[in-house]
C-alpha cells in the first residue's frame, strides 16, 4: 500500500491538520528511506512537544475510527510510535466513572494485576499496570511502552469474536494505569467447558477461527502472539472472544510497522503453544502462521478438556 499524500486525508479533518500532515510526511519519508536502503533511522519529531504530540495522536486515532480499513497501516504505525515516544494515549481512550471492587486483585500476570470493578453500573475487568513496585526506571519505561502498545493495538479491533477495550483509566490506581474491558463472568473457555460440558466444541473453535481470520485479514496482518485457552474468554451469551493482546505484533512484512515492532516480542509467549521456530531462533519474522500453530495446540487443549469431562461423567 502506498503512502497517502496530503490530498488523501479525509476532508472532515480540519483541526490541527498541518501538525498531522507534517508528522505523517516525516513518517512516510522515513518509511521510503528504510524501503530503499539499509537505514534504520526513525523520525526524530524534535519539533513536537507533549501537548502538540497529543494533538497529532488524537487526530490519528480519530482518522483511524473514521477510515477503519484504508488507514490502518498508514496511520496506526505512527500512532504507536508517538505514543511510545511521548508516553501518551489518544484522549478518546480515556474513561472515567470507574470503581474497583474489593481490596485485592483477583488474578495477576507478568506486568499487571486483574481487578473486578464497575463502570457506569456495568461490571468491568481492570487490568492494572504493575509499576509502583518497580524501582528500575528503565524497566518502568519499558512497562509503560508495553502498556501503551497493548492499549493502542486492542483499541483498533472491532469484531464479535474480539473482546472489546472500553478504554483506559489513569486515576483509579494512580500513578499506575488500567485497561478497562467488559467483565466475563464465564471466564476463559477451559473453565467454561469444565462447568458446561454441553457447550459445542464446533462453536468454540469456529468462533476462535473467526477472530483470528479477522486479525489476519487486516493489511498488514495483526498477529495475536499468545493464542491459548486462557486467552479465549466467554461472554454471557456463550460467545468466544480473543483477549489479552499484550503480545500482539504486526507482521514484519510491512515497512510501515517494522519501525515499531521489536524483535524481542516475537520470542515471547506460552511455550506449550509456541511454534518450534520461535523457540529455536530469535530472528524468525513474525507471521500469522504463529497463531495458526498455537490454534492447533488450542484445539488439542480444548478437545482434551472436553474428553476428560466426558470420561469423568462415564466413570
Amino acid at each position: 500500500m502506498s503512502a497517502p499524500t496530503s490530498v488523501d486525508h479525509p476532508r472532515w479533518l480540519t483541526k490541527d491538520t498541518c501538525l498531522l500532515e507534517r508528522a505523517l510526511a516525516e513518517w512516510f519519508a522515513c518509511k521510503r528511506d528504510r524501503a530503499s536502503s539499509a537505514s534504520q533511522t526513525r523520525p526524530a519529531y524534535s519539533w513536537l512537544g507533549v501537548k502538540t504530540a497529543q494533538l497529532v495522536v488524537d487526530g490519528l486515532q480519530e482518522t483511524r475510527m473514521k477510515e477503519m480499513i484504508r488507514y490502518f497501516a498508514n496511520h496506526v504505525g505512527l500512532l504507536r510510535f508517538l505514543s511510545s515516544k511521548f508516553h501518551i494515549l489518544p484522549s478518546s481512550l480515556m474513561v472515567q466513572d470507574v470503581q474497583r471492587e474489593g481490596g485485592n486483585p483477583v488474578a495477576g500476570g507478568g506486568f499487571a494485576d486483574i481487578w473486578r470493578g464497575t463502570c457506569r453500573g456495568m461490571p468491568v475487568c481492570l487490568k492494572v499496570l504493575r509499576i509502583v513496585i518497580e524501582q528500575d526506571l528503565k524497566v518502568r519505561d519499558t512497562i509503560r511502552k508495553e502498556f501503551c502498545r497493548e492499549a493502542l493495538v486492542w483499541r483498533q479491533l472491532r469484531h464479535p469474536n474480539i473482546l472489546p477495550l472500553l478504554g483506559v483509566n489513569i486515576d483509579l490506581f494512580s500513578p499506575s494505569f488500567c485497561l478497562v474491558s467488559p467483565w466475563m463472568e464465564n471466564k476463559d473457555v477451559i473453565t467454561h467447558l469444565n462447568q458446561n460440558p454441553d457447550h459445542s466444541l464446533y462453536a468454540v473453535l469456529s468462533e476462535v477461527a473467526a477472530g483470528l481470520r479477522y486479525m489476519h485479514s487486516i493489511v498488514p496482518p495483526l498477529v495475536h502472539g499468545d493464542i491459548k485457552g486462557a486467552n479465549i474468554l466467554v461472554t454471557d451469551d456463550r460467545r468466544c472472544c480473543l483477549a489479552d493482546f499484550g503480545l500482539s505484533v504486526i507482521t514484519t512484512i510491512s515497512q510501515a510497522w517494522t519501525m515499531t515492532t521489536s524483535s524481542s516480542a516475537t520470542t515471547r509467549g506460552s511455550m506449550r503453544w509456541l511454534a518450534p521456530e520461535y523457540i529455536i531462533s530469535e530472528t524468525v519474522p513474525t507471521h500469522p502462521s504463529r497463531d495458526i500453530y498455537a490454534f492447533g495446540c488450542t484445539i488439542l487443549e480444548v478437545s482434551n478438556a472436553s474428553l476428560s469431562l466426558d470420561l469423568l461423567s462415564k466413570s
